[in-house]
């Protein structure tokens, strides 16, 4: 008779909970886990020895725990966490500005932790330069590879075997990264190591992410093979910026931001349909886009959670790095309402109606009638338009109309979505 086992291993983890943000492959001690085709696949023998599932934050979290082991307090806000401070930003340099999706806050921070000797790299998402058209992660260790790797990426990507070999060398590192990757990396530093490795953790917003076939799509749409691409951004031109693409023979196109965001609801990842976090509550420092017409024009909305990140975006703002205006929590409300009330609310309508197997420790907060009903018409609309036949069909539709429709969208939520 076989022994019982005592502990559990990662045949014991639920697909269904994976979030994609690569914890488990980096805490593995023998290697054999790997991330391929947006899965975590074993390609070796387990051992058994627990870690995966230890560390999984897509099984479980506890917000208000680890807000309190690494930020101080626990998640008081049920909107936003816990914040010390509220603020829009962008960075001085014109340069570093426009490189970035909105104000360019991230990338300032980082090159001025590098200057000052603060960190020895970044742990960043950056895009491939053997296939420009798909996003991997990186350890950046120089200024210019802060630089080539600004604005956002909206692709699924783990931050796995980067993180483990980061873990080997001398640093310390920032981590930047979305809600997931951070929940990983919290619930990673109950060992010191990761702790001591990766001492700033800078998030990013995420409202929807997206697997690498919308990335496949968009280039399709615009008339070009990935083969022909030799360069592409997400976040191109001026604020807010558009899908752009250049290729090899010199050629040129592009979509605006708000006229492709249609794809938000065809290749949303499923797990990230069960995820709670838009302003990534468990970063030292927050930043996301500002959606309000007196920040227009490329201003950075900025959520200093620890008293480190605190430190570091006042010693910026010392050193002529960023410049901040202090906003208010209604402010951020206002530019991100229709997002925060999909995470907030409709998560656990969501929760209900795909039953994902997990443990999200959270206030319930007050969902009336009309926004069960609202989001979970929502989330019926983007069960169908991910449908491998609806979705063929829907990418034989003119981009003009697939735009039209991403901006009516966009306006229908501005108008009638209200936290």
């Amino acid at each position: 008779m076989a022994p019982k086992r005592t502990r559990h291993s990662f045949h014991d983890i639920d697909p269904a909970t994976c979030t994609f943000c690569g914890a488990c492959v980096s805490i593995c001690p023998i290697g054999v886990l790997a991330l391929r085709n947006e899965r975590v696949y074993l390609q070796g023998e387990c051992i058994d020895c627990g870690l995966c599932y230890r560390f999984c934050p897509g099984r479980e979290m506890d917000f208000d725990a680890l807000s309190t082991a690494h930020l101080g307090a626990p998640a008081q806000d049920p909107y936003l966490g816990y914040y010390r401070l509220l603020a829009v930003g962008q960075a001085v340099s014109e340069q570093t500005r426009d490189s970035g999706a909105s104000g360019g806050v991230v990338t300032a921070l980082l090159c001025h932790l590098l200057e000052e000797g603060r960190i020895e790299g970044a742990v960043a998402v950056t895009m491939s330069e053997a296939e420009p058209w798909r996003c991997q992660a990186a350890l950046l260790r120089t200024q210019d590879e802060v630089m080539a790797a600004a604005q956002s990426k909206y692709s699924l990507v783990g931050l796995d075997a980067v993180l483990a070999a980061a873990r080997k060398e001398q640093g310390p590192f920032a981590v930047v990264g979305l809600p997931c990757h951070v929940h990983g990396l919290r619930r990673l530093q109950e060992l010191g190591s990761f702790r001591e490795k990766f001492p700033v953790v800078i998030g990013l917003f995420c409202g929807f992410n997206l697997r690498a076939e919308a990335t496949d799509h968009l280039i399709n749409k615009l008339g070009f093979a990935k083969q022909e691409v030799s360069d592409l951004e997400y976040r191109g031109g001026n604020w807010p910026g558009g899908f752009v693409i250049h290729t090899r023979d010199g050629r040129q196109a592009y979509i605006p931001k708000h006229r492709y965001s249609y794809v938000n609801l065809m290749y949303v990842p499923r797990r990230c349909l069960a995820c709670p976090d838009l302003t990534n509550e468990l970063a030292d420092i927050s930043v996301g886009d500002t959606w309000l017409d007196e920040y227009a024009g490329g201003w950075s909305t900025v959520i200093a959670r620890s008293s480190r990140g605190e430190q570091m975006l006042m010693e910026a703002t010392a050193h002529g790095v960023i410049r901040m205006n202090e906003i208010t929590r209604e402010n951020i409300l206002r530019s991100h309402g229709h997002l925060i009330a999909y995470k907030k609310q409709g998560y656990f309508v969501r929760q209900r109606w795909l039953r994902v197997p997990l443990t999200y420790r959270l206030p319930k907060p007050s969902i009336g009638k009309g926004r069960w009903l609202q989001q979970s018409l929502l989330l019926a609309l983007i069960l169908i338009l991910s449908n491998s036949v609806v979705r063929r069909l829907v990418q034989r539709l003119p981009l003009a109309w697939l735009a039209r429709i991403s901006s009516w969208g966009r306006q229908g939520a501005k108008s009638r979505i209200r936290v």
